[in-house]
């Protein structure tokens, strides 16, 4: 009796979630991205104002009913969206396409490495409100302003002092070599 009861619970069990697995929606992405290329300046001034650009290259499936878009956004370490900007692609008709966006930052104050991340969403218009079709992140280093001397001064020292290392045991390498080979007795 418990062995049927056993059996018949466990048989509950999967069709429930065998019916919650089908029942789970599937999306699929209908615009494939195949290329993007990220323009930005490797070092800038403090407080500088400038442009970064992403070219965005893809194919979107042939579909009259939902239109499509394309939004690159510039975060900083924290996640904020310092800039942001659209461009649409319009309703698909299978074609590939190719869209650059330009977004502006402003470098910080001070002198550091700077952490930017792009992302990069594609979104479609449907009947049913708009949803994300695909999104691709791509974080980046932008040197802000220029060493100052004091650290100028200590990477030099340590340079110097790799260097030294490295000339020392060159020389001490070359005196255990000249050492006349003592063979014992």
């Amino acid at each position: 009796m418990f062995k049927q009861v056993s059996s018949v619970l466990c048989l509950l069990t999967i069709i429930a979630l065998v019916g919650y697995r089908l029942s789970v929606p599937v999306f699929a992405t209908f615009c494939q991205v195949s290329h993007i290329a990220y323009n930005y300046p490797r070092q800038v001034s403090p407080s500088e104002s400038f442009s970064t650009t992403v070219v965005i290259s893809g194919v979107c499936a042939p579909d009259d009913a939902d239109y499509y878009s394309i939004r690159s956004d510039l975060n900083d370490a924290l996640g904020f969206v310092t800039s942001d900007v659209s461009v649409p692609i319009g309703f698909s008709q299978g074609q590939n396409w190719t869209v650059t966006l330009e977004n502006q930052a402003t470098a910080p104050a001070g002198s550091a490495s700077w952490q930017i991340s792009f992302a990069v969403y594609v979104f479609a218009a449907t009947g049913s409100g708009t949803i994300l079709d695909s999104v691709t992140f791509n974080q980046v280093t932008i040197e802000v302003g220029t060493l100052q001397p004091a650290q100028a001064t200590a990477i030099d020292q340590l340079q110097f002092g790799m260097n030294f290392l490295t000339a020392q045991s060159h020389q001490l390498a070359w005196d255990q070599v000249r050492e006349p080979l003592k063979v014992p007795c």
